[in-house]
């Protein structure tokens, strides 16, 4: 989980997964006249593959732009989704 922080020199006042979350807090410190700032947590998820209990593969991944629906087999059909 990302961890974003508020710092008020080298203390650290808050911690927020969510980087609006530590902004907000971070401009509500500022309007009470303390200096603090947000630094972003810039790592990268490598989160493992989701395993399927029932098969034992891996998960198959949603790529962007495919709605995926059942087709008449149970199988899934690929649609593209149309340009906005």
């Amino acid at each position: 989980m990302k961890q974003h922080k508020v710092m008020l020199g080298e203390q650290v006042l808050y911690q927020a997964a969510q980087l609006s979350h530590a902004e907000r807090f971070a401009a509500a410190r500022r309007a009470e006249g303390l200096a603090c700032h947000v630094v972003p947590d810039t790592t990268q998820a490598n989160r493992p593959a989701r395993i399927n209990p029932l098969t034992g593969k891996p998960r198959r991944m949603r790529a962007k732009g495919i709605i995926r629906v059942p087709g008449p087999c149970g199988e899934d059909a690929d649609i593209k989704k149309p340009p906005q």
